[in-house]
């Protein structure tokens, strides 16, 4: 648990020095260390993931909003029945 807390704030300094939001790391983080990965490959497979993600936004640019918006209204209607145990 320790080297996790080490890298979350390691994570949360160069976040907030290139203006991130401290708790955009920790959110991030949680379900990574939930779901097991605790050695730092998920760690890495997010990193990849974001720097492929570079590349491909110009191409993503080119889908339509109202696309989009039908996935984003979907998805959050799925989360809705993780409020009640809030």
């Amino acid at each position: 648990m320790k080297k996790i807390l080490i890298s979350d704030s390691i994570g949360t300094m160069m976040g907030n020095l290139f203006g991130a939001p401290f708790v955009t790391t920790r959110m991030e983080n949680l379900p990574g260390v939930k779901s097991g990965g605790k050695t730092g490959v998920t760690s890495l497979v997010v990193a990849l993931l974001l720097v492929m993600l570079f590349f491909f936004s110009s191409f993503l640019s080119l889908i339509p909003l109202a696309a989009v918006s039908s996935i984003l209204i979907v998805s959050g209607i799925s989360m809705v029945p993780s409020l009640r145990g809030l």
